[in-house]
């Protein structure tokens, strides 16, 4: 038995009885003899049958929360919905009404504008004049297969200063496109909350700022300081930007970049002295996206015969960052942003050389001093921290070696630092020069285990015009401390 099912067939269930004897109307007859047939064994079960209306579900999917937005924003996601079927006919859409709400109505009407979205396209836009809006310029349809996206995004103008937008779905015109009734959507989702509030950055110290830094003088394009400035409730950009520091006529050419590179480099200096250097009316600074946080990097040309520490301090009072609708405000003091380096016209580094046949008494430990800047550099002692507790080293010494076997320092065994002879103590910049340290005379004490540690701490030197401890500065200026050598 076949059926066809009306266009007009309510969502209900249609069950048919079972199929028995009794079902056939007339005489019952066997076909063998005539008989009339009385009983028979068993029935055939009759079917239910369930007619399914259109269904439109409605899933929030723009995964916003309340927050807070400063006054002018624009293109601001307010609300998505992704409008979908998993039974039933085909829908067609049109006509999507959406609620607006405000604790401030005076302000924000004629003060917002909405555009509805579909599936990414913008369809149309309407000014909020009232507690709803209406798009009916737009028609599509949805079947299980194809969903469809509805966003409304907002213009806000300045005038909207105070008070929140939030905006939700209400009504939405669809109609099942085989039966022409009406389907209605399965829930309307309540949107966030927008609160107008004014734009904020927070201004702090960077972890990227090179700490313990040693800078050849002269020498171009070093990152003197490293700060980070983070936005809130809009996208934001660095307008001004004031330093203050000590020694700052040391350096030149203040420039601001977005990495230590000069390649990334966006506005120079306006102004520069010796405790102050300015950055004002930035007109290209990247634009800071809300609720995130860009490093920035000041860098600098160290000037010629310079010596002595540059001291650099990013100064909240007197930076301002611009909004997205041009409002310039002051920013938030974070942690100091702050760094400071230490400046020399020569300089050494200093590395750790293989070792493979490591003895206490021949070779504990090998390395390398180079010499860079523009005259030679003078080397004044040199600082240890070994381990020597299965040693005798009552008759030993501590000797540093050349590589002319030269003793350029040497002490007692157990010495923490050993001077340089003056005779061997001056390197030529552009050159370098190999030591080994060994320990004649140490004695390994009787049935104990052939242990030791030789750890070179720091160099201490000349630059020509002050005194310097190499074991004070970071490995990129001068090299690896503790430089050490076990068994």
């Amino acid at each position: 038995m076949y059926g066809t099912l009306k266009s007009t067939a309510p969502a209900q269930t249609v069950k048919f009885g079972d199929l028995t004897l009794n079902s056939f109307k007339g005489t019952n007859q066997y076909i063998s003899n005539s008989n009339t047939v009385t009983s028979s064994i068993g029935s055939i079960a009759g079917i239910s049958v369930t007619v399914q209306g259109s269904a439109l579900n409605v899933s929030k999917v723009d995964g916003l929360g309340n927050q807070t937005i400063s006054q002018g924003t624009n293109g601001l996601l307010l609300y998505g919905i992704t409008l979908s079927s998993n039974q039933g006919n085909p829908i067609s859409l049109s006509n999507a009404v959406f609620a607006v709400t405000s604790n401030n109505t005076g302000l924000l009407y004629n003060n917002a504008y909405l555009t509805l979205y579909v599936n990414g396209s913008a369809v149309a836009s309407k000014t909020v004049k009232g507690s709803t809006v209406s798009f009916d310029s737009f028609n599509t349809t949805i079947d299980q297969t194809h969903p469809v996206t509805l966003q409304v995004k907002a213009n806000l103008a300045d005038a909207f200063n105070a008070g929140n937008i939030s905006v939700s779905l209400s009504t939405i015109n669809a109609v099942d496109t085989s039966t022409s009734n009406a389907v209605a959507p399965s829930s309307t989702p309540a949107g966030a909350v927008f609160t107008i509030g004014s734009a904020q950055a927070t201004i702090a110290a960077s972890t990227n700022n090179h700490a313990n830094e040693l800078v050849l003088s002269p020498s171009v394009d070093h990152a003197v300081i490293a700060f980070k400035v983070s936005a809130a409730n809009d996208n934001v950009t660095l307008r001004d930007l004031s330093l203050t520091g000590t020694n700052l006529n040391k350096l030149s050419n203040f420039r601001l970049a977005t990495s230590p590179l000069s390649g990334s480099v966006f506005t120079t200096a306006s102004t520069a002295g010796d405790t102050s250097v300015a950055f004002t009316n930035i007109a290209n600074a990247p634009v800071i996206t809300k609720d995130q946080t860009s490093t920035y990097y000041v860098l600098a040309d160290v000037n010629s015969n310079t010596t002595g520490t540059v001291a650099v301090t990013v100064v909240p009072t007197g930076t301002t960052i611009k909004a997205s609708n041009g409002t310039v405000t002051g920013v938030i003091a974070g942690l100091t942003a702050t760094n400071s380096i230490t400046l020399a016209q020569n300089s050494i580094f200093v590395v750790q050389l293989a070792n493979p046949s490591k003895t206490v008494a021949l070779s504990a430990l090998k390395f390398k001093i180079t010499a860079m800047g523009k005259n030679n550099v003078t080397l004044n002692s040199l600082s240890f921290a070994n381990t020597l507790s299965q040693y005798d080293i009552g008759s030993g010494t501590l000797q540093v070696l050349d590589s002319n076997n030269n003793i350029v320092a040497s002490g007692v065994a157990g010495a923490t630092s050993v001077n340089f002879n003056p005779a061997y103590n001056s390197i030529d910049a552009g050159t370098e020069q190999t030591y080994t340290v060994k320990l004649p005379g140490c004695v390994l004490h009787a049935a104990n285990t052939d242990s030791w540690a030789v750890s070179l701490t720091d160099v201490v030197f000349n630059d020509g015009t002050s005194t310097l401890n190499a074991g004070g500065f970071n490995a990129a200026s001068v090299g690896s401390f503790p430089i050490a050598e076990s068994k």
